[in-house]
């Protein structure tokens, strides 16, 4: 008998029923993100923050959750055709390169439409993430519209750019090397109003049309999460609010995610040993992105730490698009 042909089908075999495993269920679990927000809205009440604050917030995150989180996406190529977490997709990789160069000579060409571009994208991805990992952890069978997730990703963007837009456009100003002017800042306060509405009204209307799991704890955990994210932009200064709720809440549930669809293959049982083993494997793309980050930072007319934080944030605009487009590729629950 061929060993390779006897072993093909156990791999059609473990691939289903690792897209059909439980997700990691559970208000531990669902309840550790919103936990590390709550402190950083402590530890904010203690300090007061400031933009030298809050850059310190984006510079723990290239190490922790957040750029890890990211850096996973060669792995995450890997098993969405079908195999385990390896880094073997460099091939296939080169596409996601190159809108990440797309993305870069956009925002040189023109910064605004970018950013709101990008602000958008955000909203999507973020939004969707959190809606995910609520049913994932509490509920799998929970409808949760998808317009809601929507809305949850628009106060993330929506909130700082209506209540501050001076202090929005500022990191972006200076990845555009200090490009200030009333017209940006304008756009982006109108921008920020636009946004919620437009969200607010489209998820109210789903709520009328469509059926929603009232009852259901994802449903209800989804909601009192999103309160407490609402009261978050509306009290924090943006940097310091988006940079807090990316580490804290988005790349967390990130990896969580992750950390489930790895024990599958590997048989792991404890999602935070998963989570600090996924932190190792993200050092592939993470090594070369940190050099990518600190080569930016150079070209930033800010204080060092401000100039690493920006050059981050100019980082995750080139690379959100084709991060996001992966993502949707896994499997719920």
């Amino acid at each position: 008998m061929n060993p390779k042909a006897s072993f093909r089908p156990n791999r059609v075999i473990t691939t289903h029923n690792h897209q059909t495993s439980r997700a990691p269920r559970g208000t531990s679990v669902f309840s550790f993100p919103v936990l590390q927000l709550g402190l950083l809205a402590l530890l904010s009440l203690m300090t007061q923050p400031t933009p030298a604050h809050a850059a310190w917030i984006w510079i723990v995150a290239l190490f922790w959750m957040g750029m890890p989180h990211g850096g996973l996406d060669l792995h995450v190529l890997t098993w969405t055709h079908g195999g385990p977490f390896h880094p073997r997709a460099w091939g296939r990789f080169g596409i996601y390169f190159a809108i990440m160069v797309a993305a870069a000579g956009f925002f040189w060409i023109a910064p605004l439409c970018a950013t709101i571009s990008f602000l958008i994208l955000t909203a999507v991805h973020f939004g969707e993430a959190d809606r995910i990992f609520a049913r994932d952890c509490l509920d799998p069978k929970a409808f949760i519209p998808r317009s809601w997730g929507l809305f949850r990703g628009a106060l993330v963007v929506s909130l700082p750019c209506w209540i501050d837009p001076a202090g929005s456009w500022e990191p972006f100003a200076l990845m555009a090397g200090g490009l200030t002017s009333d017209g940006y800042t304008s756009a982006l306060h109108v921008f920020g109003i636009l946004m919620f509405s437009i969200c607010a009204i489209t998820a109210c209307w789903s709520t009328v049309v469509q059926t929603v799991s009232w009852r259901s704890p994802a449903t209800i955990g989804f909601l009192i999460e999103t309160g407490f994210v609402a009261a978050w932009f509306v009290l924090l200064p943006p940097l310091w609010a988006i940079g807090g709720y990316f580490l804290a809440m988005h790349a967390t549930k990130h990896m969580i995610r992750l950390a489930w669809l790895d024990e599958q293959w590997r048989g792991r049982t404890r999602w935070v040993q998963g989570v600090l083993r996924l932190h190792l494997d993200a050092l592939w793309l993470s090594a070369p992105a940190w050099l990518m980050v600190a080569a930016l930072a150079l070209l930033v007319p800010a204080g060092p730490v401000l100039a690493l934080a920006v050059a981050s944030i100019g980082f995750y605009l080139t690379c959100t698009l084709p991060h996001h487009l992966l993502v949707e590729r896994l499997p719920g629950a």
